[in-house]
């Protein structure tokens, strides 16, 4: 090389470290290229931003009030109540208490965190897609999941689903990561995530059946000891963590879960999915996959799908059924991986935004439900309602709020209607300015250590001259649907001036009889 190409080489190399420090146009473009690789992040905001929108709008529900009630009370309330009922959201209720201390008790900051899970979960879904596949794939099959009409339902949803979801999704990606490159860490990491399944839903640790058939096709014709070894000790280790919760909760679950419905298997896909067309699409396009992508990633998708499935249905042929859409939300992680494989399996450059823009007009009317006034109380969606329409709380407290002079007071009817939780429901939508005694209030649910007050018979009624009443269903006599004691005294000392309703409830005003 000639000395005038050494110095020119010189020269260039010396300019090179010259400018090497980031400048803001650089730093920018960089930031625009780490974005257009990483997998998760398209998938994690458009999963949060569809479920934020409109985060605080449907109406609590009863589940979602049961939540509220339990996480106001005392971490010794808290743990009191649980070897009586809802074990298997224990550690939920837990959590919830420290943050409603923090952010409030809004309907927003309820749902906040299960929104906040199903992104974490998209993100996830993401990169199981792009280790069983490639990056493309996993950006398809993260969006298919933030699609998907029951993320957006579940993710607003003040309870431990989107929790369940995000464990579900962590764990399947551990998994992998952990056959792939077996560690002790590796392991840790996906008995903790086996545990979480557990403690937040106990049904969803039939994940682990899936991902065991699972290991079994990833090391088909590649047998290894260690990864069999590492996932022995993982799920033993998360067995024994969440032991207590699924002993708690195989006691109680006869009384929780004894109305549960059945329903035939297409239909429960359909609740789970949360739309007819988006489950049908879903499935045409996992067959799609299982003809045109490499066998061993998909057979491990579709065994991690189906297995836990069967195993619940199979178990569900007791006395209790535990095949519930709301109870098999952890397969949708697994469900949407398939879905973008298939789509990205089509040979076609467009196939993938077009087949997107496609799932996302066949679930727009969903998406429409799933944030209307009273969608939450639709828990089998788009089945038959278990309700012929849903509890407006908001609406019944508005109609007292109208017409509140100090010193009302409120009679909320629960006695065998306690599950509406009417009392919760009106008083959380009530200003701090209007709050009416409740005058056969003996003891809180949450002294109590249930789910429901201990009410007086007759001897709490006070001198309020007047007396909201609020009970389930349409009437025009309120006081018919109270206990017959407290209906008597009522009677006595009241007389019914006014009645209005309010979707799926009554409210009624007593006047003191002069």
């Amino acid at each position: 090389m000639s000395n005038e190409a050494l110095a020119l080489q010189a020269r260039t190399k010396s300019n090179t470290e010259v400018t090497s420090e980031p400048v803001p146009g650089r730093l920018s473009g960089r930031v625009r290229a780490w974005l257009g690789q990483a997998t998760w992040f398209w998938p994690v905001v458009t999963t949060t931003g569809l479920v934020l929108y409109p985060l605080g709008g449907p109406v609590l529900w009863q589940d979602e009030l049961v939540t509220l009630d339990v996480a106001r009370r005392s971490v010794d309330q808290i743990l009191g109540l649980v070897p009586q009922v809802d074990a298997v959201h224990a550690t939920y209720y837990l959590f919830m208490h420290f943050w409603v201390q923090v952010f409030g008790e809004s309907a927003f900051a309820l749902r906040l965190p299960s929104a906040l899970a199903m992104g974490g979960a998209a993100g996830c879904v993401a990169l199981i897609g792009r280790r069983l596949y490639r990056p493309a794939t996993g950006v398809v099959s993260g969006l298919v999941f933030a699609l998907t009409p029951a993320v957006t339902r579940f993710g607003q949803e003040a309870r431990s689903y989107g929790f369940v979801v995000l464990a579900a999704a962590l764990a399947t990606l551990l998994l992998l990561r952990a056959v792939e490159r077996p560690s002790v860490l590796r392991w840790a990491g996906y008995a903790a995530s086996v545990a979480a399944c557990v403690v937040f839903n106990a049904v969803s640790g039939a994940i682990v059946v899936g991902h065991l058939v699972g290991l079994v096709v990833l090391l088909w014709r590649r047998w290894a000891w260690r990864p069999v070894v590492g996932f022995v000790a993982a799920v033993g280790l998360a067995g024994a963590a969440a032991y207590p919760v699924v002993r708690l909760a195989m006691k109680q679950a006869l009384r929780q879960v004894h109305w549960v419905p059945r329903f035939s298997l297409l239909e429960t896909w359909q609740s789970t999915v949360a739309s007819v067309e988006f489950g049908y699409a879903m499935l045409a396009l996992a067959l799609v996959a299982w003809l045109a992508r490499p066998p061993r990633a998909t057979a491990f998708l579709t065994v991690a799908v189906a297995m836990p499935l069967l195993a619940i249905s199979i178990y569900s042929l007791g006395e209790v059924n535990y095949f519930f859409s709301k109870y098999l939300l952890f397969v949708l992680p697994a469900s949407a991986v398939l879905v973008g494989a298939g789509l990205a399996a089509v040979r076609w450059r467009w196939a993938p935004v077009v087949g997107l823009v496609a799932l996302a007009l066949l679930g727009l009317p969903d998406h429409v439900v799933m944030r209307s006034h009273l969608s939450h109380s639709w828990y089998t969606y788009p089945l038959s309602r278990p309700m012929n329409t849903g509890l407006d709380y908001e609406t019944a407290a508005k109609i007292i709020v109208e017409r509140y002079q100090p010193g009302d007071g409120a009679v909320y009817q629960r006695g065998s209607a306690w599950w509406y939780m009417i009392d919760v429901g009106v008083k959380h939508y009530l200003p701090e300015s209007v709050r009416p005694r409740d005058v056969f209030l003996l003891t809180t649910a949450g002294e109590n250590h249930e789910l429901w007050p201990v009410e007086c018979a007759t001897e709490c009624l006070g001198g309020e001259p007047r007396l909201w009443v609020v009970v389930a269903g349409q009437t025009d006599d309120v006081i018919s649907q109270l206990q017959a004691s407290q209906a008597e005294a009522l009677r006595s000392t009241y007389v019914q001036t006014w009645v209005t309703h309010s979707s799926g409830l009554t409210v009624g005003l007593l006047e003191r009889r002069s």
